[in-house]
């Protein structure tokens, strides 16, 4: 590995050279680097409004401008970021309508590095971050585990037709002309 900071390193912690001698011992800047990307999935969790009785079950409790500072990610951390929007997924449990209705919920962020992150970082970091299942219509949607065609998700792949998650599927791909926040999916929102 060259230098001795994150930025110096950034490629090989992102698996440049298959982690080769970063593994065993994990090297401390890759430790730093998994604590922190961590810590950004999990800021979706801590701000998850998880409260079923609440007008505002599935969604964030804090707005973009001010996410970090709220979930205590922005004072005191080097790498430091904006949130330019936030991606939501729709929820279609068909068969079972009548006892979980549809729903939009919050699913991530996308956030960009400030120039102080990038500093720290090496580069302009783009985050995708996203949670996993929190919902009961989440929860049914990962019980349709079969695999299903992607290749409205991988267009341009050659040979056999990629499949994926058919749950992960659903919730990545469905849109809803009349959704407040789904009117593009979850896949449009982030391309």
């Amino acid at each position: 590995m060259g230098g001795t900071s994150i930025a110096d390193n950034w490629k090989e912690l992102s698996g440049n050279n298959n982690w080769d001698g970063l593994l065993n011992p994990l090297n401390i800047n890759l430790r730093r680097y998994i604590i922190h990307y961590g810590e950004r999935v999990q800021a979706i969790y801590d701000s998850f409004n998880g409260e079923i009785t609440s007008k505002m079950y599935g969604f964030p409790r804090y707005a973009p401008e001010n996410f970090f500072s709220n979930v205590a990610l922005q004072n005191g951390n080097p790498y430091k970021y904006i949130v330019t929007d936030y991606l939501y997924a729709r929820s279609d449990t068909d068969f079972l309508e009548w006892l979980l209705p549809d729903q939009s919920a919050w699913i991530g962020y996308v956030a960009v590095a400030t120039d102080e992150g990038k500093a720290v970082l090496g580069r302009r970091d783009i985050l995708i971050s996203w949670r996993g299942t929190q919902s009961a219509a989440e929860w049914f949607k990962d019980i349709e585990f079969s695999l299903t065609a992607a290749s409205d998700i991988f267009e341009d792949t050659y040979g056999p037709t990629p499949e994926v998650h058919s749950g992960f599927h659903s919730l990545y791909v469905k849109s809803d002309s009349a959704s407040t926040y789904n009117k593009s999916s979850a896949k449009d929102q982030v391309e």
